[in-house]
């Protein structure tokens, strides 16, 4: 009987090292993140993500134009960016490159990397000319989840629905970090579920009042502008 009581309380233990929780739900004490897209607009593109500090290398992507180029051309452009130390844990480190000179609505393809240490890739499609009058497809959400199932099934569906089709953005209307918008919140029930989505879409967020409990507007300070 003692032995099962320590048993359990081992493992409650090692279960309360690797996570914590709110009213919400889990919470994964792991804040890295994939890369994602951000800011795709005229001939730019940003790609961030987030390392532990033992990915030291100079960040860098890896982009060329895939599929269908007018001149036919499959150039591998190399482009390095910087790192900071993340504001929200001390073992991790956050990076983010800009990609300038983009040939609009062009696939571009891309790896990212630490040095010599791939962290990921993706494919995205650049932004359309100023002047651009053809038709939009754009995945509007809010309120979208605590990291459950049902989070992860209107993902599913989306996905499904969408099909070969490609979104051109991501427009998320607010409260994309429940509780209280803390970084934790975000990578596990942002960045975690739409993981695979960021690689290759650019989410254009508004503020929700749970994110501005953790951040503020006036400086511009806080996980949500991070």
């Amino acid at each position: 009987m003692k032995r099962g009581l320590l048993l359990l309380l081992l493992g409650l233990g090692l279960l309360l090292g690797i996570r914590h929780m709110d009213s919400r739900g889990w919470i994964p004490m792991d804040k890295a993140r994939l890369p994602y897209l951000q800011q795709v607009a005229g001939d730019r593109a940003i790609i961030a993500w987030r390392t532990s500090t033992r990915f030291i290398g100079v960040p860098r992507i890896e982009w060329q134009l895939f599929g269908d180029v007018a001149d036919g051309s499959q150039q591998l452009h190399v482009v390095e960016g910087e790192t900071v130390p993340s504001r929200y844990g001390e073992d991790y480190l956050d990076h983010h490159v800009v990609l300038e000179d983009l040939p609009h609505r062009a696939e571009i393809q891309y790896r990212a990397s630490n040095g010599d240490l791939s962290v990921g890739s993706g494919q995205f499609r650049s932004a359309p000319e100023v002047h651009h009058d053809g038709p939009l497809r754009i995945w509007a959400l809010g309120d979208s989840g605590t990291g459950g199932p049902v989070q992860y099934q209107v993902r599913d569906s989306m996905v499904e629905f969408l099909g070969d089709t490609p979104l051109d953005l991501m427009l998320h209307v607010g409260d994309m970090a429940y509780s209280r918008g803390r970084d934790g919140e975000f990578s596990a029930r942002f960045f975690r579920p739409y993981r695979d989505i960021l690689s290759s879409i650019a989410c254009w967020p508004a503020p929700g009042n749970h994110e501005m409990k953790s951040s503020t507007s006036v400086d511009q300070a806080g996980p949500y502008f991070e």
